[in-house]
């Protein structure tokens, strides 16, 4: 290869990659945004949209009605919003894609479908937490006694994380990698020979979610491995700080 059909490549590589950054970024403009047509609405809702224009699957679209006003001009309702659960791949061939509803109570048949890209959640909220922690347990520290008047059954925490959508990287949907934390108070009274202990629980977990839904509400199926920590800190019997954990979570919910 001489040097001129070198440059030639690099070339034209570098005008195919800066054709495909311009795209990514013109998506996230509204003028710019893949849009198609509602084509069905029973049993399934479909779309004129697929591979060919970049969609993808769990991409979610908003959608809405064109009306005319009292002036004779044109303007839009949003009727409901949909995401794609079985990607049309229509390069060689014309073929709808399959959407599932999250709000669709006013979505008609020829309504304008807008994209809505959003593969990440982030959350920050108080939260209650049940606990089971024996009010024996400062008996661990020699001649210590009881650290708590009570059993411990609860604390008051804030959580925090997010979690992102992978669909498009599984091919499968409303699949999520999630990443939480929680810090915690427990609700409990310490004896006195702990007094001026601070107390406090933490927890850190990565998780798998896989949510099924049913109109506006889901269910989902979550797997976490992370560390749950009970932590004591201050100056009492024998000890300054001490530090319990486990170093595995899972579990299940509903949401």
């Amino acid at each position: 290869e001489s040097p001129e059909d070198a440059k030639l490549a690099a070339d034209a590589k570098s005008v195919k990659a800066l054709a495909k950054s311009i795209i990514k970024v013109a998506y996230t403009m509204d003028e710019f945004k893949i849009r198609g047509v509602v084509q069905q609405v029973d049993p399934k809702f479909t779309l004129d949209v697929g591979k060919r224009e970049d969609a993808y699957l769990d991409q979610g679209y908003k959608i809405y009605e064109t009306r005319i006003g009292a002036d004779k001009q044109p303007y839009s309702v949003y009727t409901g919003f949909i995401r794609i659960d079985n990607l049309a791949d229509n390069n060689d061939k014309y073929e709808d894609s399959r959407a599932f509803s999250i709000i669709s109570s006013g979505i008609e048949q020829g309504n304008i479908a807008v994209s809505h890209d959003q593969g990440l959640d982030a959350y920050l909220r108080p939260s209650f937490r049940t606990l089971n922690i024996p009010k024996a347990i400062g008996n661990i520290i020699p001649s210590a006694g009881n650290m708590y008047t009570d059993d411990v059954t609860s604390s008051i925490n804030i959580d925090a994380g997010f979690y992102y959508n992978i669909a498009k990287l599984t091919n499968i949907n409303q699949l999520f990698i999630g990443l939480n934390a929680s810090f915690g108070i427990p609700n409990a009274s310490a004896t006195s020979t702990f007094d001026g202990t601070s107390q406090s629980t933490f927890q850190a977990d990565l998780s798998i979610l896989k949510k099924l839904w049913l109109s506006r509400f889901n269910v989902y199926a979550e797997v976490l491995f992370g560390v749950n920590s009970f932590n004591l800190n201050g100056t009492f019997t024998n000890s300054d700080t001490w530090k319990i954990s486990s170093g595995l979570a899972y579990g299940a919910g509903v949401n």
